[in-house]
């Protein structure tokens, strides 16, 4: 099993007697959903303590094509089409979800016919502009971008048998300066309510059983 892990790490800065500001520093694909759970965590207080470091999401790749495409893909192989010309890919050296795009096709035996059609982004976001605009003909994202988008249709997902795990751990940083709140904010990550929103947001939440 490959585990290639995105760190969501929280540091705690005191601001005044009675408060303090929780800094998150979380991946890209990660802004929108939480910023929805700060503002619901916000007038929380009392949590219950928890563990330093936790799976809290799970995330898929998917391939997306522009609605307007006429393109039919419903498996990896099929991104080796020659109709395929142009891939957008976040990039495959350095950014996570290109480096678990590139890790999967190896696998499959098939990043060598694809590799020289891929088209790399800064990031997954533009990776899904990419495809958007119709600049290229399809992209690798995660589930959880391509559900944002209006402009693009989901080809297929991307099938968890060739053992990429795309995991999202949260830890407290070992010199937070307020530890204790930052567990609590830990252990609301793990609540009904924040895993309602990481849902509605297409996240998987670790804690709950699925069948892939």
């Amino acid at each position: 099993m490959k585990s290639l892990f995105l760190l969501l790490i929280f540091s705690m800065a005191l601001v005044s007697a009675r408060a303090a500001d929780v800094h998150v520093f979380a991946a890209a694909s990660l802004t929108d959903v939480m910023r929805a759970i700060a503002a619901k965590y916000e007038p929380i207080s009392g949590a219950l303590d928890a563990a330093s470091r936790k799976d809290v999401l799970r995330n898929r790749l998917v391939a997306v094509v522009s609605k307007e495409s006429p393109l039919q893909i419903k498996s990896p192989v099929d991104l080796t089409s020659p109709d395929i010309k142009h891939l957008a890919l976040a990039d495959p050296r350095s950014v996570p979800a290109g480096v678990y795009a590139k890790a999967y096709l190896e696998k499959a035996g098939l990043w060598e016919k694809i590799e020289p059609r891929v088209i790399p982004t800064q990031n997954v976001r533009a990776a899904l502009a990419a495809v958007e605009s119709g600049n290229v003909d399809a992209g690798v994202v995660y589930q959880t971008d391509a559900k944002i988008s209006k402009k693009v249709h989901v080809a297929f997902v991307f099938p968890d048998t060739a053992g990429i795990s795309i995991s999202y751990p949260a830890a407290v940083l070992h010199d937070a300066a307020q530890p204790e709140a930052a567990r609590k904010f830990l252990t609301y990550l793990e609540g009904p309510e924040a895993s309602a929103i990481f849902s509605s947001y297409g996240f998987i939440v670790a804690s709950v059983p699925h069948d892939q």
